[in-house]
């Protein structure tokens, strides 16, 4: 496989499994008039968003988009889908509390 293909493929597949435990009326995207985007948000209630980032590689995650997402809607948590995870870590980056997970994470 391709390493260009791996990222695509990788946000494929957390989208899969997002669809598989929420509703899929509610996994969206997320993109501004300078043309920002969060891979997916997922509202949990009044004015309460959670955002997903998908990172292949699980080395430094550009965060400026979720920052500005953030700006928007400040309340939901904040995720780092990567492959290599064995266990949710909380991680404090670029002034966001992240949470590294794994798609298995995503499962009730």
């Amino acid at each position: 496989m391709r390493a260009d293909d791996c990222g695509a493929l990788w946000e494929h597949l957390v989208l899969d499994t997002l669809l598989s435990v929420a509703d899929p009326a509610r996994v969206q995207f997320w993109r501004d008039h300078q043309q920002r985007e969060v891979d997916f948000v997922v509202p949990r209630g009044r004015d309460v968003v959670d955002a997903y980032e998908c990172n292949w590689t699980g080395l430094q995650p550009e965060l400026r988009n979720l920052q500005a997402f953030r700006r928007v809607y400040p309340l939901g948590n904040n995720y780092i889908v990567v492959p290599a995870v064995t266990a949710p870590q909380a991680l404090r980056v670029e002034g966001l509390e992240v949470q590294l997970i794994s798609p298995v994470n995503l499962m009730p």
